[in-house]
C-alpha cells in the first residue's frame, strides 16, 4: 500500500508541475447510497488542484482527510469467529479520500467529470465492544477504489460546487462495494487563464 500512496504523491506533483495549473481547498460531504450500507455521514477538508490541458480539457487531483466516517452494514457476507453468519456489522473510520478526474468544460459554468476514487482507511474502529464483534475488523478492507462521475458548477473563476456519483469497484467487505454521492465546495487560490 506504501508503494501505490507514494505513486499517487509522485502523480500529484507531476500534474502540479504543469504552468497552468492553480491550487486550491475543498470541503466534502459523503452520502453513502449502498443498499446494505446505512451510513450516518462523512465530512472532509482537503487541497485540490486544476491542471489545464486545453480550453476544454482539465485534469483535477485532490486529497481530502474525512477524520470520521461512520458505517452501518447489513448482510456484510461474513462469519463471525463460530462459523455464524453475521447480519450486521458496524466500524468507524478515518480516511483518505484521492480521486483523479478528468473533466470536460461544457460552457464558462458547467463541467462534467469522470475518474478514479481511491478510498484509504487510516484507523478502523469497531462500534460493538463484545470479543465476537471485534475479530470482524480484520475482515474490513483498507483500500477502496470507485469509478467517479459528476457535475461542477463554477460559480465565479475561483469558487466551484460539484455534485458526484461514486460506483464502488471493490469490495469493502465481502459482499459490500462502497458506492456514494459527494457535494463539494472547491476555493482555487488563482484563476485559470
Amino acid at each position: 500500500m506504501k508503494k501505490n500512496l507514494t505513486t499517487l504523491v509522485i502523480l500529484f506533483i507531476v500534474l502540479n508541475s504543469f504552468s497552468q495549473t492553480r491550487f486550491g481547498i475543498n470541503s466534502k460531504i459523503n452520502f453513502n447510497d449502498s443498499s446494505n450500507i446505512w451510513q450516518l455521514g462523512g465530512g472532509s477538508i482537503g487541497f485540490i488542484t486544476e491542471t489545464k490541458l486545453s480550453d476544454k480539457w482539465s485534469l483535477n487531483a485532490d486529497i481530502s482527510f474525512i477524520p470520521f466516517y461512520d458505517y452501518s452494514i447489513k448482510k456484510p457476507g461474513i462469519k463471525d469467529t463460530f462459523g455464524n453468519d453475521v447480519n450486521a456489522i458496524g466500524f468507524s473510520s478515518s480516511v483518505l479520500n484521492i480521486p483523479l478526474k478528468i473533466n470536460y468544460a461544457l460552457n464558462k459554468t458547467f463541467t462534467l467529470e469522470s475518474g478514479l476514487d481511491i478510498n484509504y482507511r487510516t484507523s478502523i474502529k469497531h462500534n460493538i465492544t463484545d470479543l465476537n464483534s471485534i475479530s470482524l475488523i480484520n475482515k474490513i478492507k483498507k483500500t477502496d477504489f470507485g469509478f467517479l462521475i459528476g457535475i461542477g458548477i463554477n460559480t465565479s473563476e475561483r469558487f466551484a460546487i460539484k455534485i458526484g456519483r461514486t460506483f464502488g469497484l471493490s469490495n469493502i467487505v465481502d459482499n459490500t462495494k462502497n458506492s456514494y454521492f459527494t457535494l463539494s465546495f472547491n476555493y482555487f487560490f488563482s484563476k485559470l487563464d
